[in-house]
């Protein structure tokens, strides 16, 4: 039995308070912000020690299970679709945030004003861990900076078309 909130119910409530307007309501979105609960639980429950491998996170989310409420991802599970960084890097104009996880190849919607983005997992300044989508540019300016490469599993494409993935 898992020790934190059920998958379905960090969903629904993350579903009902989400204060994100600007992003759309897809599988994906509702798994990460899953994700993103509970690695702030895990570190809470290992006195502020955050996770660093999805191993460390089985115990308290049921990766299968989100795994099938994916659409467009029997092929590549989530932790193929997510990295841990553990070393330091930090939102732009965000003092004092750590990027936890991010995802490893950007998505892309639109067919003329093509816009790509990456969704993360972030530990805020005061000690939240949320969810945020941030633009494909301050992505790579962001690793850039912090010299870190992010490598997509095999198998993955360099971008992915987030209507293809959200069922569209």
């Amino acid at each position: 039995m898992k020790k934190c909130l059920s998958l379905f119910a960090a969903c629904f409530f993350i579903g009902l308070f989400s204060a994100k307007a600007d992003v759309m309501s897809t599988p994906e979105v509702t798994a990460i912000d899953a994700v993103s609960v509970v690695v702030g639980l895990y570190a809470k429950e290992h006195n502020g020690q955050l996770p660093v491998s999805w191993d460390q996170l089985r115990n308290d989310i049921d990766l299968e299970k989100l795994n099938q409420s994916l659409v467009g991802w029997a092929a590549h599970p989530i932790e193929d679709h997510y990295a841990f960084i553990n070393q330091p890097l930090s939102l732009p104009d965000s003092e004092g945030s750590q990027v936890l996880l991010i995802r490893t190849v950007p998505l892309e919607r639109g067919t003329v004003n093509r816009q790509q983005w990456r969704y993360l997992i972030v530990r805020r300044g005061d000690g939240r861990t949320v969810s945020v989508k941030l633009p494909e540019e301050r992505v790579q300016t962001m690793l850039q900076k912090a010299g870190i490469t992010i490598t997509p599993k095999a198998g993955l494409p360099a971008i992915e078309s987030a209507e293809r993935l959200s069922g569209g």
